[in-house]
């Protein structure tokens, strides 16, 4: 048995083609779509001589050429092809990010959170920037942020300290 739609062969049991998921009916007959076209076309040509059947010459008009049962092909695929970047890629800028990396990282965790994260983003971008003007536009406000978080943080120490040995002092300690 065969798909009625994409031609695809099924088993006689098949409720449903296994390549497109069209429902199949049940049929009578096991023939195959090409054979029963064919039984179809000899059956036109059939002459009756002294009322026995003589059968013609099969002729094919040009209209419906003979179908035979085909699997879908596939489109062919393009092939991806990837080519590994190379520095001029990156821009041609060379910039030292390493102290202004490790400042944000420590502001990060030991200072200020939110000011050490920005300025981790401007280090990061001074990294890829393009052209030399970017970067040092980057580097400079990395610079601003870690220094302002750096300055926070201190501020915030001192006070912490302050206020805990008042709070001894006036306890008695």
């Amino acid at each position: 048995m065969y798909c009625t739609k994409c031609g695809a062969p099924l088993n006689d049991d098949a409720k449903f083609c296994t390549e497109c998921g069209t429902p199949m009916e049940p049929k009578e007959s096991t023939e195959t779509p090409v054979e029963k076209e064919t039984t179809e076309t000899k059956e036109e040509n059939v002459e009756v001589v002294n009322n026995n059947p003589v059968e013609e010459q099969q002729v094919y008009s040009p209209q419906m050429p003979p179908q035979t049962p085909q699997a879908p092909q596939t489109p062919p695929q393009p092939q991806a092809t990837y080519t590994q970047p190379t520095h001029q890629d990156r821009g041609s800028v060379n910039v030292n990010t390493t102290p202004f990396l490790v400042w944000s990282i420590i502001n990060l965790v030991a200072c200020c959170l939110p000011l050490g994260i920005v300025g981790l983003v401007f280090t990061l971008n001074a990294g890829k920037a393009t052209t030399q003007a970017e970067a040092d536009e980057a580097l400079k406000k990395a610079k601003i942020f870690n220094l302002i978080g750096t300055i926070t943080g201190v501020v915030v120490l001192l006070l912490y300290i302050l206020l805990f040995f008042g709070s001894m002092a006036s306890m008695g300690f």
